[in-house]
């Protein structure tokens, strides 16, 4: 996958200034991506519930657990790596999809009500066609989530 800029939701931003006051922690919550084709609104979109996921089928089922492999500092950045995620499309494929969805599993046990961190965009939107392979690629450089530690 190409590199493509990642953006933030204004909630997790002020989630994340309010340190040992938030509902986030990125040192240690689960996260997790699922598949959109809505367009984001940064700022008033605040939880999962918020944004639709696509339909599940198709080789598609559902939001996947990042398999995190390392969270540091590098750099004066707050970097965190995973693995990479591949979905095989099967029977009609599925799509379309256009945003990646970034989200914290662990800030609360309602599936609706977890927090949304951030998205990639496509250039435009997606279809995995039956027997076809998308895999969500993770800088092993970069990883997928850099955070300035310089204030």
């Amino acid at each position: 996958m190409a590199d493509f800029p990642f953006y933030s939701f204004d909630s997790a931003l002020l989630q994340l200034a309010l340190g040992k006051n938030s509902v986030l922690d990125l040192t240690t919550d689960t996260l997790a991506i699922y598949l959109s084709n809505t367009a984001p609104n940064r700022v008033t979109h605040q939880k999962k519930g918020d944004l639709p996921e696509i339909a599940t089928g198709g080789g598609y089922a559902g939001a996947v657990n990042l398999t995190i492999t390392s969270r540091a500092i590098e750099s004066n950045y707050w970097v965190i790596k995973a693995n990479n995620i591949d979905w095989t499309g099967s029977g009609s494929g599925f799509g379309p999809f256009r945003y990646p969805i970034l989200y914290d599993i662990t800030s609360n046990a309602t599936d609706s009500e977890r927090k949304l961190l951030g998205y990639w965009a496509f250039p435009s939107s997606q279809t995995v066609s039956a027997g076809s392979l998308f895999r969500f690629g993770v800088s092993s450089l970069n990883g997928m989530l850099r955070l300035s530690t310089i204030i």
